[in-house]
């Protein structure tokens, strides 16, 4: 399948999926859930055989952090970093329907 292909059945754009597939971006599950529909596959998740530390999950949120500092953005305000997202073209509908129902 064609980046094309994919971005007209998943709704991703083919930038997004370019950055994706080269590892420049981390997925997250609504865009991978989307990503398995568009190829009709499915994930199964399996639990680590190592359990995380509090130290590595520390450390791991405070890179998270860092990023969207250096992006401009609040930790705080979804909504910012969705308009934010599809400033960069990113279609963010799942997360918007997720925040809308959580409301």
């Amino acid at each position: 399948m064609t980046q094309a292909s994919v971005s007209a059945r998943s709704g991703i754009a083919v930038t997004n999926l370019s950055a994706i597939e080269s590892g420049k971006i981390d997925v997250r599950l609504s865009t991978l859930t989307r990503l398995l529909d568009a190829l009709d596959l499915k994930v199964q998740f399996v639990a680590r055989t190592t359990p995380m530390t509090l130290e590595a999950a520390v450390v791991r949120a405070e890179r998270g952090r860092v990023r969207l500092a250096a992006a401009g953005l609040s930790p705080s305000d979804p909504q910012e970093r969705l308009a934010a997202k599809e400033r960069r073209g990113i279609d963010v509908s799942v997360e918007r329907e997720l925040l809308r129902s959580r409301a």
